[in-house]
């Protein structure tokens, strides 16, 4: 059985100009907020919204991104 290698890393890029296979973004709630005309306020968010025909707000405002219980840990 062969397995491929995963590596990953975290570095400060401009997320709209990167090129790969996957792209996460570490946000918080209020990056998600959006102006009244349902753009993101974010600058960060909001260009990459641009650069993505605006499919990330589209799937934003399709998906319950709110945060709920945290994971225990610890077991507690």
């Amino acid at each position: 059985m062969c397995v491929d290698k995963i590596a990953l890393s975290a570095k400060e890029i401009d997320v709209a100009e990167w090129k790969g296979d996957i792209l996460a973004v570490g946000v918080t709630e209020k990056d998600m907020t959006k102006d009244d005309s349902k753009r993101f306020e974010n600058s960060l968010l909001k260009n990459l919204d641009t650069k993505l025909g605006g499919h990330l707000s589209e799937a934003s405002s399709e998906e319950d991104f709110t945060l709920g219980k945290p994971w225990p840990i610890n077991g507690s």
